[in-house]
């Protein structure tokens, strides 16, 4: 039985001892039997239990949620001045947002320089009125930062747009190792000094017998005299190490050998991207330069890039890329040195801005926040007639919270560019991509199944690249 006893306005519960023990079940049945219970024990449970509510709730908070909200939310937000920047997401929920420094700042229609809670239903719209950069800061209820977002606005960035075909002449830095081979030794042994040594396809070879190698020639004059053993440093997968090699006569030529295939230079055709009026810096390929047997990445020590012509095309098929046939300029000069070769193209500095029929004035750029699906245009040289202006669609947006070379998929549409390529062709890598008279990004890659697809990288990520030491 269960019967209230009033005390000074407060109800407390008195259980009878003959109430029935089927009333009552587990923790708290025992509970009420244990004639040792009194009524601050159940307070107890009941105040732990509010406990690890509240901690669950602070462990979400402050880890579940903000990790989530950064899966979709930017590390940066590039706006030009007086436009808006949108960054497209649901979260039901209200934050404050405020300015780490105090700028001012408008997002979603609100200034938030010293702090307003506003609803991310809605994604952002953020503005800024004035060239700034600080630091947007998200919390939840003042308590919990959710993220923080470097906020960049600027005035428009003007760069030429490329399109022009271009050669590249690169040399790497060391000797890069493309294979181990045998030979006969004078004891008539059939011996491979490299392979016994660790070496490994794809290693390069920056220094032997303390002498910097600055190129394969150097290193097989090192070798071609030594009978001793000597140390070669290396670089494989990014570090660097030191081998121990033991190089032997070859007995066809009485020379010393390591039995390694090396190489230390390359070259080949490819389409500019931009240059910038103010620096002169240039960005062309949209991907990395690679070794044509390895596919690896190819370390620079220095390059160059010259005025091509192109004078045939291999058409674009299902399973068979098409190829641009080009061939560097006679008597043109170099039109700009390379500093950089990365996974978003080679950069430098150019020494003249190239010629373009179809674009002579700087275009603006596009940060992705602006780009939409629908239709684009390319700027590629295919023939002897000079950069021309090619219809296309951009068919997929990959917003990108970290840089990628696959940031847009675009289609040919270009009947003339069909007809002559059947769509993206090797040699149009970096080829601009313009939409709403802006530059948006540069080709990087064709679909091997689907000749008139490729992808794109945002251009804000080349430009980065260019402008990081």
């Amino acid at each position: 039985m269960i019967r209230k006893k009033p005390s000074r306005g407060t109800a407390f519960l008195i259980f009878s001892s003959r109430a029935s023990p089927a009333l009552f079940h587990g923790e708290l049945g025992n509970l009420l039997h244990d004639k040792k219970w009194r009524p601050w024990d159940l307070k107890h449970k009941f105040f732990s239990a509010i406990s690890y509510v509240l901690c669950g709730l602070f462990f979400a908070f402050n880890f579940i949620l903000p990790q989530n909200t950064g899966a979709f939310l930017p590390d940066r937000i590039y706006v030009d001045v007086g436009k808006q920047a949108q960054v497209e997401f649901t979260l039901p929920i209200w934050a404050s947002l405020s300015t780490s420094d105090g700028t001012e700042l408008s997002v979603n229609g609100s200034p938030v320089s010293q702090g307003k809670t506003i609803s991310l239903n809605q994604g952002l719209t953020i503005a800024s009125d004035k060239a700034v950069d600080t630091e947007l800061v998200i919390k939840l209820g003042n308590l919990f930062t959710l993220k923080r977002i470097q906020v960049t606005a600027s005035d428009d960035i003007m760069l030429y747009p490329g399109g022009q075909s271009i050669g590249v002449a690169m040399y790497t830095k060391g000797a890069l190792v493309v294979a181990t081979g045998e030979f006969t030794n004078q004891n008539g042994e059939v011996v491979s000094p490299g392979k016994e040594a660790g070496l490994l396809p794809g290693d390069i070879v920056l220094m032997a017998d303390g002498k910097e190698v600055k190129g394969a020639d150097m290193l097989s004059s090192i070798i071609s005299n030594r009978k001793e053993a000597l140390s070669l440093r290396i670089i494989r997968q990014g570090e660097e190490q030191e081998i121990s090699i033991l190089p032997q006569m070859d007995a066809s030529d009485n020379r010393y050998k390591m039995g390694l295939w090396v190489r230390d230079s390359t070259a080949g055709i490819g389409t500019m991207t931009f240059i910038d009026p103010k620096t002169m810096g240039f960005g062309s390929l949209g991907h990395a330069i690679t070794d044509v047997d390895l596919r690896e990445v190819l370390l620079l020590r220095t390059g160059e890039i010259i005025p091509a012509t192109v004078f045939d095309v291999i058409p674009g098929q299902v399973g068979k890329p098409g190829e641009l046939c080009g061939t560097f300029m006679e008597n043109e000069k170099s039109a700009g040195t390379i500093s950089k070769n990365t996974d978003f193209g080679i950069f430098g500095t150019a020494n003249r801005i190239l010629g373009n029929d179809a674009y002579d004035q700087p275009l603006p750029i596009a940060f992705q926040s602006e780009i939409r699906t629908g239709p684009c245009t390319i700027l590629s040289t295919i023939d002897d007639g000079g950069v021309k202006e090619y219809d296309c669609e951009i068919v997929r947006i990959n917003r990108q919270k970290n840089k990628s070379t696959k940031g847009l998929v675009i289609k040919v549409t270009d009947p003339r560019l069909l007809e002559t390529t059947g769509g993206i062709v090797q040699g149009m890598s970096g080829s601009p991509i313009l939409q709403n008279g802006k530059i948006v990004g540069a080709v990087t890659h064709v679909f091997i199944n689907d000749p008139q697809r490729g992808y794109g990288v945002f251009i804000e990520w080349m430009l980065e690249e260019l402008q990081n030491p």
